[in-house]
């Protein structure tokens, strides 16, 4: 079993911009998680004024998921020009279990 870890590419909270989600995206694939379970959560952060990724809260019960996340998104900097420094912004992340 392995798992997809895709972000959301219609997030309203994020204006509907897609290289947002994207850039995203690209930093959590390739997970070796195993989840039995499709599930979606919410991932709250901010950018710095360096373009890092700031997590605030990772909306899950799931304490691997959120681990992972934590990871591979904590200080990680971003390149989009769309980034607003400062802005919150929450993220659905979608986890779907494949077989």
């Amino acid at each position: 079993m392995t798992t997809a870890v895709v972000a959301s590419t219609n997030p309203a909270p994020v204006a509907g911009n897609k290289s947002v989600p994207y850039e995203i995206e690209k930093m959590l694939a390739k997970s070796n998680l195993i989840v039995e379970d499709d599930l979606t959560l919410m991932v709250i952060f901010t950018i710095s004024e360096d373009k890092e990724i700031m997590v605030k809260k990772i909306k899950s019960d799931n304490e691997e998921i959120n681990e992972f996340i934590m990871q591979k998104l904590q200080n990680r900097k971003v390149f989009g020009k769309t980034w607003v420094e400062g802005k919150l912004y929450e993220l659905p992340i979608k986890v779907q279990a494949t077989r």
